[in-house]
């Protein structure tokens, strides 16, 4: 019995954490009902299955959030928090003629390590046309 109140308790725990940091991120609301809200270090997704993408993604920036000191990664990585069936996967994008775009950028993302790892997360990617993501989009980030 101990047991499963530990863990009862850990998940609420976890649960409440996970709120608070979502909540930095969607202090003014959720923009829409999606199949399930990511709560991320330095953004927030609505993430939509059966499209394989976020319907949208809100972050809180600040003056220390952004041109931090973490580099880029590149590490583009399927992201685990969501059921199998629905997850996007970098072979998604594979000769389609569409970039893996940033929804929430990662120049922004740059405060910790986690959090620009966690920007490049399929579930914070969407299909972009390369000169749009690779121009105005990368200068506007």
């Amino acid at each position: 019995m101990k047991y499963i109140l530990l863990v009862i308790l850990s998940i609420t725990l976890s649960a409440t954490a996970s709120a608070a940091v979502c909540n930095q991120h969607l202090d003014s609301g959720t923009p829409d009902n999606s199949d399930q809200i990511l709560c991320r270090d330095g953004y927030a997704a609505g993430y939509n299955y059966q499209n394989k993408v976020s319907n949208w993604v809100a972050y809180h920036i600040t003056k220390d959030s952004v041109n931090a000191f973490y580099e880029r990664s590149n590490s583009f990585r399927t992201d685990t928090e969501i059921p199998t069936d629905f997850r996007a996967t970098s072979s998604d994008y594979t000769k389609t003629g569409y970039d893996r775009g940033h929804l929430a950028p990662s120049g922004t993302m740059d405060f910790s390590q986690e959090s620009m790892q966690q920007s490049f997360l399929m579930s914070n990617m969407a299909p972009q046309l390369p000169g749009f993501n690779r121009g105005g989009w990368k200068a506007l980030e």
